[in-house]
C-alpha cells in the first residue's frame, strides 16, 4: 500500500514515516531529504531550493516533481511508498496521481498530522539543535508555518473529500492507526459501464478475485464495485493471527461499506463464497440491503454441533503446521492456467481474467496463485443449519437466486431449507456451472437487469 503523511513543518512526519516504514517493510519518500541532498551537492538545483526556503517559499512543484518521478517507477518501491511531506499544493497531488495511475498504483490511506502551533514551535527549536538543521532557523519557523496551512488549505480540502482520508492527533503514533486501516484494508475495482451513479456491491468466490465480475459487468445496466476478499489477490491481510472465517469476512464487508459507501442502502451480489457472505449480510444488517443477489450460494457451511469438537481439533492442528505447507507453483504461466482450469471448469478466457489480477512470478522465476496460505485451512468457526436459516429469515431485500445446472453440489434438503427461509426469494435455473457470471454471462446479466428494474 501506498500512504501519504502531510502536516506544516516540524508536525512530525518524519518520525512518523519511520515507524510506519519499520512496521510494513516500505520506503520513506521524503521531498526534504531530497531536496536537501540537492542543497548538499551545491547544484544549480541545490541553489534555488535554498532562494526559495530562505524566503519562507515552496520550491518550485515541477523541481520536486522531477526528483520524486524516478522513485515512484521503481518497481522495487512500487505499491511501499510512504510519503513524507508530499504533496504540499493541488498541483503536486494531482501530478502524485498522475504517475502512480501511470504505473499501476494508488494512494491506499492519506493522513494529516493535526498538531498545534505552540507544540510545532517546541518541536522546531528542539530539532535544529538535535539535528543541526540549517533549514531550522528560527526567524523562517514562523513565516513557514504561515505559508504551509495557507498554501495547503485547498490540499486539505482536496483530500478530505476522498474515502481514504484521516486526520489524526500528531502528538500520538499513528502505527496504530494504520495497523487498524490495514487489517480492514481491500482492494475495489469500479467497472463503470455507464454513467449511472448506481451500482453494486460484489463479492468474489473462494480462491477468485474482482476481475471474476468483468464480463458480468459489460453486459449489466448498473456499475459493478467489486472487491478482493481479504487473502485474495491484491487485498492482503497483515496479521499473522488472522482468520479467514465468516465473522471475520463480514466485519471487513461492513466496515468497507460504512467507509466507502457511507453506510448506504446497496444492492449487495456475491458468488459462492461472496453469496454465502452476502445473504449473511443481508440477514444481518436488513436495513442496510436494497437488493440481494446470490449466485450459486446461499448461506454458509454448517456444522453439527455434535462434532464442533472434531472441526476445532482439526483446524488447530492444520494452524499449527502451516508453515510447512507449500504453495504450488509453476513453471510457465500456461501450466497455471491448466490447473485451474481442471480445479474449476473454466474456460480459457475466464481463467485469463483471474490472471491479471492473481497470478505473480515469485523471488525464484516460478509462477504462483497470490492468495493467502490461511485460506487452505478449515474453518475454525461455523454456524449449525438453525441458526444459518434463522439469519436467511431475517433478510428483507428482495433477493435473486442464480442457480447453474451443474454449479455448487449442496445437499436437497439443505437447499430446501434454505430457499424456505428466504420469503422474498425469486430463484432462476440456468445453463452452466459453478462460474456461470463468468462462462455464461450474458445470460447471466439477463437475469440480473430484469430483477433489478422490477421494484
Amino acid at each position: 500500500m501506498n500512504i501519504i503523511i502531510f502536516g506544516p513543518p516540524g508536525a512530525g512526519k518524519g518520525t512518523q514515516a519511520k515507524h510506519l516504514v519499520k512496521k510494513l517493510n516500505s520506503f520513506q519518500i521524503s521531498t526534504g531529504d531530497m531536496l536537501r541532498e540537492e542543497i548538499k551537492k551545491d547544484t544549480d538545483i541545490g541553489k534555488k531550493i535554498v532562494n526559495n526556503m530562505n524566503n519562507g517559499k515552496f520550491v518550485d512543484d515541477d523541481i520536486v516533481n522531477k526528483l520524486l518521478e524516478k522513485i515512484v517507477f521503481d518497481d522495487n518501491k512500487k505499491n511501499r511508498l510512504i510519503f513524507d511531506g508530499y504533496p504540499r499544493t493541488i498541483n503536486q497531488a494531482k501530478n502524485l496521481e498522475k504517475l502512480l495511475n501511470s504505473s499501476d498504483q494508488k494512494v491506499d490511506f492519506v493522513f494529516f498530522l493535526n498538531v498545534k502551533k505552540d507544540a510545532i514551535i517546541k518541536r522546531i527549536k528542539k530539532r535544529k539543535i538535535l539535528e543541526k538543521r540549517s533549514d531550522d532557523n528560527f526567524k523562517t519557523i514562523l513565516k513557514r508555518y504561515d505559508t504551509y496551512m495557507e498554501v495547503t488549505k485547498p490540499v486539505l480540502k482536496y483530500y478530505s473529500k476522498k474515502n481514504n482520508f484521516h486526520e489524526v492527533d500528531g502528538s500520538m503514533e499513528i502505527i496504530n492507526n494504520v495497523i487498524e486501516l490495514e487489517d480492514s484494508f481491500v482492494n475495489e475495482i469500479l467497472f463503470k459501464t455507464n454513467n449511472s451513479n448506481d451500482y453494486v456491491l460484489a463479492l468474489h468466490g473462494w480462491l477468485d478475485n474482482a476481475n471474476s465480475f468483468e464480463l458480468l459487468a459489460k453486459e449489466l445496466d448498473v456499475n459493478i464495485l467489486a472487491i478482493d476478499l481479504p487473502g485474495h489477490a491484491d487485498s492482503y491481510f497483515k496479521s499473522d493471527t488472522g482468520q479467514f472465517h465468516y465473522v471475520f469476512y463480514l466485519s471487513i464487508i461492513d466496515e468497507f461499506i460504512k467507509r466507502r459507501l457511507k453506510d448506504s442502502t446497496i444492492y449487495l451480489m456475491g458468488h459462492s463464497l461472496g453469496a454465502g457472505l452476502s445473504s449473511l449480510y443481508a440477514g444481518i444488517f436488513p436495513e442496510k440491503v436494497k437488493k440481494l443477489i446470490l449466485l450459486d450460494g446461499i448461506g454458509s457451511f454448517t456444522i453439527n454441533d455434535n462434532t464442533i469438537h472434531l472441526q476445532l481439533k482439526n483446524y488447530i492442528k492444520e494452524y499449527s503446521n502451516i508453515n510447512n505447507k507449500r504453495v504450488p507453483t509453476y513453471n510457465e504461466p500456461d501450466l497455471a492456467r491448466e490447473a485451474k482450469k481442471k480445479a474449476c471448469k473454466l474456460n480459457d478466457e475466464s481463467i485469463d481474467i483471474l490472471m491479471q489480477r492473481a497470478l505473480e512470478k515469485n523471488d525464484n522465476g516460478l509462477y504462483i496463485w497470490r492468495n493467502d496460505r490461511r485460506l487452505m485451512l478449515p474453518s475454525a468457526q461455523q454456524l449449525n443449519e438453525s441458526q444459518v436459516c434463522s439469519i436467511l429469515s431475517n433478510i428483507t431485500a428482495s433477493t435473486l437466486l442464480v442457480i447453474p445446472e451443474n454449479g455448487f453440489p449442496y445437499p436437497s434438503e439443505t437447499m430446501e431449507r434454505r430457499i424456505k427461509a428466504i420469503n422474498t426469494l425469486t430463484i432462476k435455473n440456468i445453463f452452466g456451472f459453478h462460474h456461470a457470471h463468468l462462462d455464461n454471462s450474458k445470460k447471466v446479466a439477463e437475469i440480473i437487469n430484469k430483477f433489478l428494474i422490477n421494484e
